[in-house]
């Protein structure tokens, strides 16, 4: 059997300014079957937020804004895409 899915939304201090209660917000309006969607502390991204971590994949979103929740949800939790142009870094470096 395959690990739950989690989806976490940072919600430190500077993501918290940039908007990440509206993005978990947002996120927990969607009906994501197998997926739980958690708030999370610092994901040492700071600058580059709101910070979104999809596990176990380790998939990492950067800006992400409440507009682009529906794009995730869709596009990436259930069709099994990532969204290309939310894509942190940090998902490339643990490809690497």
């Amino acid at each position: 059997m395959s690990q739950p899915r989690q989806v976490y939304v940072c919600q430190n201090r500077t993501c918290a300014r940039d908007g990440s209660a509206q993005v978990l917000k947002e996120f927990c309006q969607h009906e994501l079957i197998h997926t739980a969607v958690r708030p999370s502390g610092c994901m040492g991204c700071c600058g580059s937020g709101p910070m979104v971590a999809v596990m176990p994949e380790g998939t990492w979103y950067s800006q992400v804004r409440p507009s682009d929740v529906a794009a995730i949800a869709e596009q990436h939790l259930l069709a099994g895409q990532p969204v290309q142009r939310l894509l942190h870094a940090r998902t490339f470096a643990k490809q690497a």
